[in-house]
């Protein structure tokens, strides 16, 4: 009796730090809304300009800088980057190293730059294209530094999608309650 209870409580302490790490691993994505909630958008009907947000969450740290590229799909032609940092080098389609002037609060989502495109789609006839944040090509990360020691922080580039697909099953409404012992 007193294994099982060890190998339980070993079992929960582990399931518990996995959550805490997943929820503080960094990232950084692309948003399509100020609140940072959506990371996928329906190609409107006539195409047009639009803008999006790169943000860099979970840090946990403050940040003097950051570098990582976007791998933009056919449906968007990248125009240009803004709101970046004063020491910017590269773009976001080639890979982009930016400094900041004073370290950001990485405890919080940053917005580390703005992108403008054009859509070159009319409504969505191509499903689930996606938006993926990869490494920067010349260091082959996707990382930051950390103040005041400038250590390397590791990141996770996210993927957004433009006409994203949610899959759904038909079930009736006794096999939901089932689920939770109604």
């Amino acid at each position: 009796m007193k294994t099982l209870l060890a190998v339980t409580a070993v079992l929960a302490v582990s399931l518990m730090t996995a959550g805490v790490q997943a929820q503080t691993t960094p990232t950084v994505g692309l948003f399509f809304d100020q609140a940072f909630t959506r990371m996928d958008k329906d190609c409107p009907s006539g195409g047009g300009l639009d803008s999006a947000f790169v943000v860099a969450n979970n840090f946990n740290a403050f940040i003097t800088g950051i570098e990582y590229s976007i791998n933009y799909p056919t449906t968007m032609t990248w125009l240009s980057d803004y709101d970046t940092p004063p020491v910017t080098i590269g773009s976001t389609p080639t890979g982009i190293s930016e400094g900041f002037g004073l370290p950001l609060n990485g405890f919080s989502p940053i917005v580390v730059a703005k992108v403008l495109f054009l859509w070159n789609c009319n409504g969505c006839t191509i499903e689930d294209d996606p938006i993926i944040v990869s490494p920067h090509p010349l260091t082959g990360y996707v990382r930051a530094t950390d103040f005041p020691n400038y250590d390397f922080i590791d990141a996770v580039g996210m993927t957004s999608l433009i006409c994203a697909t949610v899959p759904t099953e038909e079930t009736s409404w006794g096999r939901i309650k089932s689920l939770y012992g109604e």
